[in-house]
Parts: structure tokens; C-alpha cells; sequence
């Protein structure tokens, strides 16, 4: 569902965002002031404040990954701005990246993630993804605030000289080579993800143990240790490196001694 607001009117979002990707297509989005008089009777001009919060929450939250280990792997700037703008249309703002040449003649990078303020409208937000703004937390970038006008956009990063070309991203497909289907309670284990990415590299895998422990990182084999006995989900997710995830679950019983059957999935 595209991100609205939390009384937000009703949308199809398919029609919203072909509309919105169509625009990118053409002349691409135009970015307005959050104070441009265009936005109707004050309503609109709300519901864009509701959704900054929103959106400035979701930046904050969600980088699964540590920046400097992707750079290490060689990373850029447009490979990161790519993932976020991919990862921002996952949560529900169509989202396109952008970029101009400055007066050195170097280019630089953002993306303009669109959110909803009415039944038929959609407004694009500056979003700086620069390695240089979002390594020291992981967030997936900062809105693009003036630093000398309250509750403006900075010029800077309104206008733009282009729409990036970026092709369509086929989705990861994740999966887990389970352990032992009955494993020992306080004894460590080992969990593999097989995952994998049909159209670029999987960057980032989350797990998620069932008994309240998770962690993530670059690697596909992790370890863990279950205290409790039961039926615990284990939960993979993988992350691509357009921003698609995807995820997969095994089941297994904890007991308190092996069984000694040998028993798999």
C-alpha cells in the first residue's frame, strides 16, 4: 500500500504508482515546497506533515547492513541511492533517483521518494542517500531539510538535471538449510541460508530465531544457542541489492537431550 497518512483517504495503488513512474518516465516528478500554496485548504499540506514524520521514521530504521562492509565491497554512491530507492517503494513510496552535475562538473545523487496527501495527489520528498550522510547510524538516508528555513527543502536538492534510468528488480528468493530438525537445548546450531538473488547480489540476511533473538549482517551461516525447550520458527530474510527482500521459515522442536533418530527435514 503507497504510505499515507494515518487518516489518509482510501487509493488504489497500482493506479497511483503507474501514474507516478509514468510521470518519472516523462519529465520526471516535480519537488514542492512543503509552504507552496498549491497544496489545497491547509488539509493536504497536513497530511504531507504526518507523512514526513512517517517517512523520516522509516529512513531511520532501516539499513540491515553496515555501510562501511559495502563499501569495502565496492559500493558507490549510485549503487547505494539504487537500494533506497528501492527499499523506500517497498515500503509504499514510489521512489525514483535523480541527479545533477555541479559546478565541478561531479555528479551527484538523491532520490525522491513520493508520498500521498490526497485521494489524487502525490508529493515527492528530497531524500539525501550520500554514504557520507547515513554511514554512522545505517539509515537509509536523511530528508533533504534547509538548514537556514524551517520546514523547507533544501534548494539544493529541488531541482535536479535527471531521471537515473534504473531497470527493474527481480525479487530474491530465500530459503534455509535446516539443521537438525530436533536439536538440543543449550547446545549451539547451525543455520545456512541458500538464498538467492536472479538479478544482482543479495547484500544483508536478518534472521530471526522465534525464541526473541535475532541478528543480521553479510554472512549466510550464523550460529545460535536456544535456552528454552519447544517448537521455535526460524525466520530468514534476505535483502538485495535494489532493496527487494524476501523470506523463508523452518520449524524446529528444542529438547532437552538428543533423540538419537537421526531425524531431518
Amino acid at each position: 500500500m503507497l504510505r499515507r497518512c494515518s487518516n489518509g483517504l482510501p487509493v488504489l495503488f497500482a493506479l497511483l504508482l503507474a501514474w507516478s513512474l509514468a510521470l518519472a518516465a516523462a519529465e520526471g516528478p516535480v519537488v514542492l515546497q512543503p509552504d507552496d500554496p498549491s497544496f489545497s485548504g491547509g488539509e493536504e499540506r497536513l497530511a504531507l506533515d504526518g507523512m514526513l514524520e512517517t517517512l523520516h521514521s522509516d529512513l531511520a530504521g532501516g539499513f540491515p547492513q553496515s555501510v562501511y562492509r559495502l563499501e569495502r565491497s565496492g559500493w558507490n554512491d549510485r549503487a547505494f541511492a539504487q537500494y533506497v530507492a528501492g527499499r523506500l517503494a517497498g515500503l509504499g513510496y514510489p521512489s525514483v533517483v535523480v541527479e545533477t552535475d555541479d559546478a565541478s562538473g561531479a555528479t551527484r545523487l538523491w532520490v525522491l521518494a513520493g508520498v500521498l496527501v490526497g485521494e489524487d495527489r502525490v508529493a515527492y520528498v528530497p531524500v539525501i542517500t550520500s554514504r557520507t550522510d547515513v554511514t554512522a547510524s545505517n539509515r537509509l538516508g536523511v530528508i533533504a531539510w534547509s538548514g537556514e528555513a524551517a520546514g523547507r527543502f533544501d534548494p539544493v536538492y529541488t531541482d535536479y538535471d535527471r531521471v537515473v534510468d534504473v531497470a527493474a528488480n527481480r525479487l530474491p528468493t530465500a530459503s534455509i538449510i535446516p539443521p537438525r530438525r530436533v536439536v538440543v537445548i543449550n547446545e549451539r546450531t547451525s543455520f545456512v541460508s541458500s538464498s538467492r538473488d536472479p538479478d544482482g547480489t543479495i547484500i544483508a540476511t536478518a534472521w530471526d530465531f522465534g525464541d526473541g533473538e535475532t541478528v543480521s549482517g553479510s554472512s549466510i551461516t550464523v550460529m545460535h544457542t536456544y535456552t528454552s525447550l519447544g517448537e521455535f520458527t526460524v525466520t530468514v530474510t534476505v535483502y538485495d541489492d535494489r532493496g527487494g527482500e524476501s523470506s523463508a521459515q523452518v520449524t524446529i522442536d528444542v529438547l532437552a537431550e538428543d533423540p538419537g533418530c537421526g531425524c531431518t527435514h
